[in-house]
């Protein structure tokens, strides 16, 4: 038996590939856009503001196998009216995909108000920072991080916690995960309608709040912000979630 175990760990490394890689980049105008929607299968999504007038799309397919299968993950960019449409796509090779052979980083700079439609990954993290505008964004496998946004926002994920600090909501925000926990930091001068729910985990606020419903068993909470108005919907089954005030305004 040992001797079949040194002629395995023997032939082994004859299949091991060093990381490939192409980076594909593209530029686009603005205002002309002002909308993406970006869906990805494997591997990261990072899209940030800077102080230009244009959107910079770099996409890095990578894989750890060879150069055909990098080859069969293709990454399509179209132009419909103001929408920019984002999307990665894998070839088949007989009755077989390639995905879990090759990934696509995706990091994207837009310009501060801008609408992020839809921004859809299935393994990986999606990242967002410093971004103005209407924001909707899921996952499957990964964590979501939003940092200093403000506007709309509708964040899932399966499994993954979700962070988010936000500097203004402009109509609603709408977070929710299955095991992971929920961080939601926002200005003290809110005015909403809290709706907390967790199955497996606590529920924690430094805000100033008048509590309408409390559910222990089931952890529920139904409370006001300020004046309410504002849906403020936060749910996962398994993990935390922590309401607190956005101490850090300095980038706004």
């Amino acid at each position: 038996m040992r001797k079949v175990f040194i002629l395995i760990f023997s032939i082994f490394p004859l299949f091991v590939y060093p990381e490939v890689k192409q980076e594909i980049k593209k530029s686009f105008d603005y205002p002309e856009i002002s909308r993406m929607r970006l869906s990805n299968v494997n591997g990261e999504i990072s899209i940030q503001s800077w102080e230009k007038n244009k959107i910079e799309v770099l996409a890095v397919k990578k894989t750890k196998w060879n150069h055909e299968a990098l080859e069969r993950v293709e990454v399509v960019m179209e132009v419909d009216g103001d929408l920019l449409k984002i999307k990665t796509e894998y070839r088949k090779k007989f009755l077989f995909l390639d995905g879990d052979r090759a990934w696509v980083d995706y990091s994207v700079k837009v310009p501060q108000k801008f609408d992020l439609k839809s921004i859809k990954n299935v393994n990986g993290e999606i990242h967002l920072e410093n971004l103005q505008g209407d924001i909707e964004t899921a996952t499957v496998n990964g964590r979501i991080s939003i940092v200093n946004c403000g506007g709309s926002l509708k964040a899932n994920t399966v499994n993954g916690s979700i962070d988010a600090s936000l500097n203004y909501i402009k109509n609603y925000v709408d977070i929710n995960t299955v095991n992971g926990s929920i961080d939601l930091s926002i200005p003290l001068n809110i005015d909403g309608e809290l709706e907390v729910n967790t199955i497996n985990g606590k529920i924690s606020s430094d805000l100033s709040i008048t509590l309408k419903d409390f559910y222990f068993h089931s952890r529920k909470l139904r409370a006001t912000l300020g004046d309410g108005g504002i849906p403020i919907k936060l749910s996962t089954i398994n993990g935390s979630i922590t309401i607190s005030e956005l101490k850090d305004r300095s980038r706004i």
